[in-house]
């Protein structure tokens, strides 16, 4: 099951797929798997390292990776945006209330959302790729970024792959 597992999630990294498909995909392989036997006894707890010279920002990542494919691997809904998406208010208020959002690509606001409708539908978010959009809705995704690795900018700052070289 590991290999059709990577097999979809492969699929989904080189494009084949889109992310709701992987996810419907992932469902019916974790439906079809074999009762897990008994758990094993608990062993003691180790003893955690102490963080030293080149430690702390790798073990960090890796455990973002790792809580980042865990839900995803664990069925929980969220919102994902993978490309370059123009989220308008519509789209907006068809999300549930207090969704979460990752952002792995550029994600523009649109000027017709409210930040009220912004605070009420992405209650946390995580960002990767490149935000631009007005400066108070930009604000408010900033309130809620529990996480970024990217960047945000205002409607009028160039994406930053896409800045002249000098």
């Amino acid at each position: 099951m590991e290999n059709e597992r990577l097999r979809i999630l492969t699929m989904l990294r080189e494009g084949r797929l889109t992310p709701e498909q992987a996810d419907e995909l992932l469902q019916a392989l974790e439906a079809c798997r074999p009762p897990e036997p008994p758990a094993a006894p608990e062993r003691p707890s180790v003893p955690e390292r102490p963080p030293g010279p080149g430690r702390g920002f790798l073990p960090d990542l890796g455990a973002t990776v790792a809580q980042t494919v865990a839900k995803a691997l664990s069925g929980q809904r969220g919102r994902a945006n993978y490309g370059r998406l123009k989220l308008t208010s519509g789209r907006l208020a068809r999300m549930p209330d207090a969704s979460e959002y990752d952002n792995y690509g550029h994600l523009v606001l649109a000027a017709d959302i409210t930040p009220d409708l912004l605070r009420q539908k992405i209650a946390r978010f995580t960002n990767y790729g490149y935000v631009d959009g007005p400066e108070q809705l930009l604000e408010v995704l900033l309130d809620v970024c529990e996480e970024n690795y990217g960047a945000f900018g205002g409607p009028d700052e160039a994406e930053p792959e896409s800045a002249p070289a000098p």
